[in-house]
């Protein structure tokens, strides 16, 4: 992610202006893609009331530098940025599966959006999940298109993705981007003066808020399990020195060590196997209860199985 900072202005990250984006785009020599992305609010006309839709706009080229691909139909053209060429909408697959019954012929079917007709052109796949500020799952997608009075310096309101050309690192393209930003400053001084680039790792972005609280829980697991392993050992200890007697008699009656030692690995085998099976159990049942009440603060959160 791309982000612009102005120190004198006290903006430590602020989003970005399409003109200054059009820029890195041609002066760079870092990055393979930079895509556009805003988010957006759609009002969904179908045969009752209009319903509403979480969903963005986004460059032609989001998907790709994404890496992903339509389960079926096909990504944004570049000439779908240009105004009035732009009436055409991708759909989630839950949107897919509920307002239209995952029905497989949705391709170049007509949508109603905001009083004006949209084609699908293509479906997400079920894999892919993108959300809004970690909460809300992004419904619809549309090519962002900038009309001339949008392409000033001095109105920022996108978010911009990148891709790393292969062999640079992070530190490569910040001193990149900080010759683009003096040499942006110098040319436009009235709406660039002491605004700079920030570049910023996609998953620490993701995962910065929760980390603190990840490791925490990870801490506090380790020790819970721990505590419990300790308790086992304890009463399989105990459970021995009670059974002194009867190992002796055994001894006695002409056992050997190796057929005892064999009985006591199968009882413990057999422990560690019910133990097992039952943390698996209660694993499983309690993602089902963290997906109920906490489904998207995590990143990839769903994709987690016990």
């Amino acid at each position: 992610m791309i982000w612009e900072s102005n120190q004198s202005k006290a903006v430590a990250r602020s989003i970005v202006s399409p003109a200054n984006l059009l820029d890195w785009k041609e002066q760079n020599n870092v990055f393979d893609h930079l895509a556009a992305f805003r988010f957006w609010y759609y009002r969904v006309r179908g045969a009752g009331e209009p319903e509403m839709y979480q969903g963005a706009r986004v460059s032609a080229g989001f998907f790709p530098l994404l890496g992903v691909k339509p389960e079926f139909g096909r990504n944004f053209g570049p000439e779908e940025e240009q105004v009035g060429r732009d009436h055409v909408v991708i759909l989630s697959h839950a949107v897919w599966q509920s307002r239209f019954g995952g029905d497989p012929n949705i391709i170049g079917q007509i949508l109603t959006i905001d009083g004006e007709p949209f084609t699908i052109i293509g479906v997400l796949p079920a894999s892919f999940r993108f959300t809004k500020v970690l909460n809300a799952e992004l419904e619809l997608w549309m090519p962002i298109a900038f009309t001339p009075q949008q392409l000033t310096r001095d109105d920022r309101f996108i978010i911009v993705y990148g891709r790393l050309k292969k062999g640079v690192t992070l530190s490569q393209a910040q001193a990149e981007m900080d010759r683009i930003s003096r040499r942006l400053e110098q040319e436009y001084p009235e709406t660039n003066s002491g605004w700079t680039a920030q570049v910023n790792n996609l998953h620490e972005q993701a995962i910065k808020p929760i980390r603190p609280t990840l490791l925490i829980l990870t801490v506090v697991v380790g020790f819970v399990l721990l505590i419990a392993c300790a308790n086992v050992a304890n009463l399989l200890l105990a459970r021995a020195t009670t059974r002194q007697k009867d190992v002796a008699i055994r001894l006695a009656l002409g056992s050997s060590q190796f057929r005892l030692i064999r009985q006591l690995l199968i009882e413990s085998l057999l422990l560690a196997l019910l133990g097992g099976a039952s943390g698996l159990l209660l694993a499983y049942w309690g993602m089902n209860v963290l997906n109920v009440i906490l489904p998207d603060r995590v990143p990839h959160f769903r994709k987690v199985e016990p």
